[in-house]
């Protein structure tokens, strides 16, 4: 995240309830709950008024029976998934098969389950060959 902030990219960390360091809620840990928290972030802050945003997720593919749910109506934006061969490998792709009709991926040889952290230039790399997205060349 520092390296994408000096590059120029406005980098916000969010930690959504239930998830990472947050309490776990008794109501309200549901991917329906938490991507409406994360879109009124987004909407009272005016992140997408100029149109892109970049969302980059954590084992965002693991909520199962919500993304049965998501499957009626699959996301038609760009998805991109990336698993560590040591980590969940390819069950990201699998994952979003039918819960993205525009999906983008790999796995990173020798990585674990923190790509981003393990394996970053392969990660940058993934990220360069995403659809309209380029890593500025002093993060590749």
């Amino acid at each position: 995240m520092p390296a994408l902030a000096v590059s120029g990219y406005r980098v916000i960390a969010l930690d959504p309830r239930g998830m990472g360091d947050s309490d776990h809620p008794q109501v309200g840990f549901d991917l329906k709950t938490v991507a409406a928290e994360v879109h009124g972030f987004i909407a009272a802050l005016g992140l997408a008024k100029d149109g892109r945003l970049d969302v980059v997720g954590h084992d965002a593919g693991t909520w199962l029976e919500q993304n049965r749910q998501r499957a009626q109506r699959p996301l038609s934006m760009p998805v991109l998934t990336i698993g560590g061969q040591h980590g969940v490998g390819d069950l990201l792709w699998k994952t979003m098969t039918p819960l993205a009709t525009d999906r983008h991926g790999r796995v990173v040889d020798g990585c674990g389950h923190y790509v981003l952290e393990e394996c970053p230039g392969e990660f940058s790399a993934a990220l360069n060959t995403f659809p309209g997205h380029k890593v500025p060349a002093g993060l590749r």
